[in-house]
């Protein structure tokens, strides 16, 4: 298995506590890292290589995911019952694996019913999402369009200051 930065980079969206420890870890497959904190869940898919058949699943706390993407290191050398040991020839990180079962996310991520598919810049995502979080602290209705050239809507209400936003971000349109 060969996983890199992107598959360590979802400990992002981990809690920092949490009652269930199995999911305030990532769960690291044969094929995919996946993280979720109940709320938000994130699939990555490993890079491809040749299949490791004594690969076995398992699920590292997020401080030991986190400390692994500071140190840029991202190879499995070995797995025992309590811990797994990423390195190269220079040093070896030993991180605790999480006891217990992972949720089982394939059921999440099952399409099911009517999708638009709209192609967005992540990053105006991100910025525009930002003024959100700042904005109100109530979710956000966010209006998804049936033509994919429309543009999708999100629409807030600051209880506070009594102020409404509506913003509009612009679908990536294929040449």
């Amino acid at each position: 298995m060969t996983f890199n930065k992107f598959n360590f980079i979802i400990s992002k969206i981990l809690p920092k506590n949490s009652t269930r420890p199995e999911i305030s870890g990532v769960f690291f497959q044969p094929n995919k890292t996946t993280a979720t904190d109940s709320f938000r869940l994130i699939e990555v898919s490993s890079v491809p290589s040749d299949k490791n058949e004594s690969f076995k699943p398992f699920i590292l706390e997020k401080q030991g995911v986190e400390a692994l993407l500071k140190a840029e290191i991202f190879n499995i050398k070995d797995q025992t019952n309590g811990a797994v040991g990423f390195g190269d020839e220079k040093q070896t990180i030993a991180v605790l694996k999480i006891s217990g079962e992972y949720p089982k996310t394939n059921e999440v991520m099952q399409e099911k019913g009517k999708y638009a598919s709209v192609r967005l810049n992540p990053k105006y995502l991100k910025e525009m999402m930002d003024f959100y979080s700042k904005f109100s602290e109530q979710e956000i209705e966010m209006r998804v369009p049936i033509n994919q050239d429309s543009p999708i809507f999100f629409l807030a209400e600051n209880k506070e200051t009594k102020q409404k936003s509506k913003g509009a971000l612009m679908p990536i349109r294929n040449s």
